[in-house]
């Protein structure tokens, strides 16, 4: 008896694991559970985006800024070429007055070039040609020179078809990349011939300019073809490939006056870590939400799982313990034998079968003679061991079909 009770109790401390949940306990925790998912999920692509607005903010700002250097940039270039033609009008108009006919200018004007290029060291040279193309004079070779066609070296300004610019070119005798200007001066008398001033003007007098660092610019000419670059707010002849950007991250600016524009280029990484540097502020917050949301979800599915698995682990325990209580009221607990209870199980339906088949049923009696002095001479375990020990012998002399009972030890 004290085994059984044993069993007993250890049985019943093991289906008090923990209180069942009601029905409407656990739809609510199921309910709250999926409820901070969602709302995780829902924080989650809210945040997506939010960043992806950012970034098409961030992306436009920095083209916006690009643009606004593109202008400032083309303003200033029209500015710097205008005072450039400014000078060359006044140099134009003192060399070649309205009213000088068509005589030319002899080489006592050599004289006054010289005292203009010193009044205007910006120009770096003044040369005089007629309307055929014949040199008449240059500040730095007085002798005339083989016939240049104007027409085709030359393009006139929208704005100002008196004013003429060629391309940009190596020039020897000054050791510079220059782009030519030419004044035409005034129709000379019913010929109409006509006199031209011009001078050659260094590209890098542009460097000068205040351009912002933070993009790439190109001047490119009529074909759109770069001819100067701005890399870190500096002129520069050579720089990459006006290809290398994106479309998107391009913008054009016309040169007002001038057959030339501005292109402004920026690489991808510039939007994406200026992006960066504005996500990454709110990011851990966001990200920290986020994350106790799905925790807070994932701990109430976790105990909601929890409970169902003790629940069936309950139900186990407890199906477990009906069979062995069923089990002992019907076997012998010292020689787990049938009892008498159990015999009457079997019993029965062997009969049963007996009947049906139409076989006869065996029943024999096995009795110990004197196992009382047993127990009185070498005690209680003794004879325990000696009942068990013979069903042992029992169990194994009979079929596996025939059934051992102990019908005593009540």
């Amino acid at each position: 008896m004290s085994t059984i009770s044993a069993f007993v109790q250890k049985s019943y401390t093991l289906t008090v694991i923990a209180p069942p949940l009601t029905a409407n306990q656990r739809r609510t925790l199921w309910q709250v559970g999926i409820a901070f998912m969602f709302l995780a999920s829902l924080l989650t692509a809210l945040y997506i985006q939010q960043s992806e607005h950012l970034h098409r903010v961030v992306a436009d700002k920095i083209k916006l800024h690009a643009l606004l250097s593109a202008q400032s940039t083309a303003l200033q270039v029209t500015a710097v070429f205008n005072k450039y033609f400014d000078n060359l009008v006044y140099v134009g108009n003192f060399l070649l007055p309205q009213n000088a006919g068509v005589q030319a200018p002899d080489t006592r004007t050599l004289e006054q070039v010289q005292i203009l290029r010193a009044q205007y060291p910006d120009i770096m040279a003044i040369n005089l040609q007629n309307s055929s193309g014949d040199r008449i004079l240059w500040s730095t070779l007085p002798q005339s020179s083989r016939p240049t066609e104007l027409a085709n070296d030359f393009t006139p300004l929208p704005s100002h078809p008196n004013r003429l610019i060629g391309k940009l070119h190596y020039a020897q005798r000054m050791h510079a990349q220059v782009i030519t200007m030419r004044y035409r001066v005034h129709d000379a008398g019913s010929t109409h011939l006509f006199f031209s001033v011009g001078s050659p003007i260094n590209i890098m007098s542009l460097d000068a300019l205040t351009i912002p660092p933070n993009y790439n610019l190109f001047l490119l000419d009529a074909q759109h073809v770069p001819f100067a670059f701005f890399r870190q707010g500096r002129l520069s002849l050579s720089g990459p490939s006006l290809q290398s950007f994106p479309p998107d991250n391009q913008v054009h600016e016309p040169v007002s006056g001038y057959p030339w524009t501005i292109a402004a280029g920026w690489p991808s990484s510039l939007v994406e870590q200026a992006w960066w540097d504005e996500e990454k502020k709110p990011l851990l917050n966001d990200i920290g939400t986020v994350l106790g949301l799905l925790g807070i979800g994932a701990f109430t599915l976790f105990l909601l799982a929890r409970e169902m698995r003790l629940r069936n682990r309950q139900e186990e325990i407890l199906i477990d313990e009906r069979d062995h209580q069923k089990k002992l009221a019907i076997h012998d607990a010292l020689t787990g034998l049938p009892n008498r209870d159990g015999l009457r199980l079997v019993f029965d339906q062997a009969l049963a079968r007996s009947d049906r088949q139409e076989q006869l049923l065996a029943v024999g009696f096995l009795d110990l003679d004197d196992f009382k002095p047993v127990n009185d001479t070498y005690g209680h375990a003794a004879g325990d061991d000696l009942l068990q020990e013979m069903a042992r012998l029992l169990r194994n002399a009979v079929r596996r079909t025939d059934t051992i009972a102990r019908l005593g030890g009540r």
